[in-house]
């Protein structure tokens, strides 16, 4: 037989922290260990990239990462990448902004951190049109004929 002892823990209503287990032998209840109850586990952190996001090329593209959750303590930090290119305004923002050198077709990856070091990644993909190029030749000159 097997019983577990109550600790003041428990009694409040919080987790134990000590566990005693005891057998009987010999009719006399015997502790055969202690310790303590392992801590829990933590809960990763849920990353939203939102998008599906479209811009121009060369244009700022706002992305918004704020739909990232972490269910079990805060998120700490936020990273953007990006591929095949382009660059972000701040690359540990909540909502940067994106900016793609060309038109094409991106995937934007936002990696979140939370307060227990736990990680989790969400894409996005980031359609970029061509713009028309501007040109511009300088001040105007007379030319003699």
């Amino acid at each position: 037989m097997e019983r577990r002892l109550p600790s003041n823990d428990r009694a409040a209503g919080r987790i134990p922290r000590v566990l005693a287990t005891l057998v009987l032998l010999a009719g006399i209840l015997v502790p055969i260990t202690t310790g303590t109850t392992p801590a829990l586990a933590s809960i990763p952190p849920v990353a939203e990239a939102g998008g599906p996001y479209s811009g121009s090329e060369g244009a700022a593209i706002v992305v918004d990462g704020s739909g990232s959750t972490d269910e079990d303590g805060t998120i700490s930090s936020y990273a953007w990448t990006s591929s095949p290119g382009g660059t972000f305004d701040d690359d540990t923002a909540v909502s940067p902004t994106f900016t793609a050198p060309d038109n094409g077709e991106y995937t934007i990856t936002l990696t979140v951190t939370d307060d227990a070091d736990d990680t989790h990644s969400d894409d996005a993909t980031v359609t970029v049109a061509n713009a028309d190029p501007v040109v511009d030749a300088g001040a105007d000159d007379t030319a003699f004929t």
